[in-house]
């Protein structure tokens, strides 16, 4: 055998090696634990945009909010699961009020397209607030349920 070639099979050897240690312990991460990832997303995209409240940007209000919503809809899909698996009647709560903070947070976005008047940009940050408000707190009940960091 060539050096090269050795070279090349320790390598592929290495990333077998990698790529299945790495899908086991993906693998070993329950629907809690996903549902707590995506609530966590959502709750760090939610914040920055409340962050920009003040500065008028409509449009990037808009992507913040539909990428929230994209997180949030991914936790209640992962939340979903895990009820159906395991019955847990507090995982009913957190889906009900995670449910509700993506309602707000889609009035936020009906709002926002509306226009740009004093009236529709108040009434849009009222309902990113309600709706970031639920998120958080969701966040801190899958946690306390007993979602691990990923």
């Amino acid at each position: 055998m060539t050096k090269t070639f050795k070279l090349f099979l320790v390598l592929s050897l290495t990333e077998s090696f990698l790529a299945f240690f790495i899908g086991s312990v993906a693998m070993a991460a329950t629907q809690l634990d996903y549902a707590g990832f995506h609530n966590g997303e959502a709750v760090k995209t939610g914040n920055q945009l409340l962050d920009r409240e003040g500065l008028g940007q409509r449009d990037v209000w808009i992507i913040h909010t539909m990428t929230a919503i994209k997180h949030a809809k991914a936790a209640l899909v992962h939340a979903e699961k895990e009820y159906y698996n395991s019955g847990k009647g507090r995982l009913e709560k957190y889906i009900s009020e995670l449910t509700d903070g993506i309602g707000y947070l889609q009035s936020a976005i009906d709002y926002a397209m509306k226009g740009r008047d004093i009236l529709t940009t108040a009434q849009t940050m009222a309902n990113a607030k309600k709706g970031m408000k639920f998120i958080k707190k969701c966040q801190k009940d899958i946690v306390a349920m007993g979602a691990k960091k990923l």
